[in-house]
């Protein structure tokens, strides 16, 4: 099975919803969410986001992710939607949720220079270290500093047998000189 971000975005839109909702019902304004289009006001079956009231003033809103625009037919049947209401329209678009993927190309280098330079005592007996499987579960940058937490596997040749080790590590490495600053491994026992 293979799943898409669409989830996500649904969740954005539901939370968009939420928010517009509780802003109008602190505003005063009567507030519906879900509701579903009005009888013969469409073929489609389909629900408005939000049906706020107070007073005179009704409002529909439809609430979108920026970059999911609203087709002209889809305009146009919320609109109607809208007259059928005695309401005027609104169509919120919301900021797509933004990921930031931060590469760290050097950290396997870095671990086994550290690893070579200092030779961990489980880790002793090896040759030919390499660092594989890296999983980062927590990094802080600055202008001038990287700090990396995570797990990951050495390998490296044991007499005539290879073998491999996982391990926790913590580094600061500063970015600007290209040295590492301090580093903490642990290794799991075997």
């Amino acid at each position: 099975m293979v799943a898409d971000n669409s989830w996500a975005y649904k969740g954005v839109e539901i939370a968009a919803v939420e928010k517009i909702a509780q802003d109008l019902r602190k505003q005063g304004f009567d507030v519906k969410t879900e509701v579903p289009f009005p009888v013969g006001i469409s073929s489609r079956q389909g629900r408005i986001d939000i049906l706020a009231e107070k007073g005179n003033d009704k409002r529909v809103y439809e609430v979108k992710i920026r970059d999911r625009d609203i087709s002209k037919e889809q305009y146009e049947l919320l609109q109607n939607v809208a007259k059928d209401y005695s309401a005027k329209l609104y169509v919120v678009y919301v900021e797509r949720p933004q990921s930031n993927k931060i590469e760290f190309s050097e950290l396997p280098e870095i671990l086994c220079k550290e690893f070579i330079q200092h030779k961990p005592e489980k880790i002793a007996d090896f040759n030919e270290l390499q660092v594989d499987v890296i999983k980062i579960s927590s990094i802080s940058l600055s202008q001038k500093m990287v700090k990396v937490s995570g797990n990951a596997i050495v390998k490296g040749v044991n007499g005539d047998i290879n073998d491999e080790r996982n391990f926790f590590f913590n580094i600061e490495y500063d970015i600007k000189n290209e040295v590492l600053l301090d580093s903490q491994f642990l290794f799991d026992d075997i």
